[in-house]
């Protein structure tokens, strides 16, 4: 064996360790987006909670502001 075929063989592996390493890292990326979408997902429902409490918060706010001064009326 040579010093060319040497370099050869050790070139397709790294090549073929290369690829393998790739394609763990490509199904990890797709793990990691699934589970950053469905995060996303959970924290615009959140945010959409926060909101509609805020919403219901102001109201009974507002309530509780005329029942008070209809009581100093």
């Amino acid at each position: 064996m040579t010093s060319q075929d040497i370099l050869l063989t050790c070139g397709a592996i790294l090549w073929t360790c290369g690829g393998a390493a790739g394609l763990v890292s490509l199904g990890r990326h797709r793990g990691l987006a699934d589970r950053v979408d469905m995060l996303e997902g959970d924290i615009k429902q959140s945010l959409s909670k926060i909101e509609q409490d805020g919403e219901r918060t102001r109201e009974l706010l507002h309530v509780v502001v005329r029942a008070h001064m209809g009581d100093k009326s």
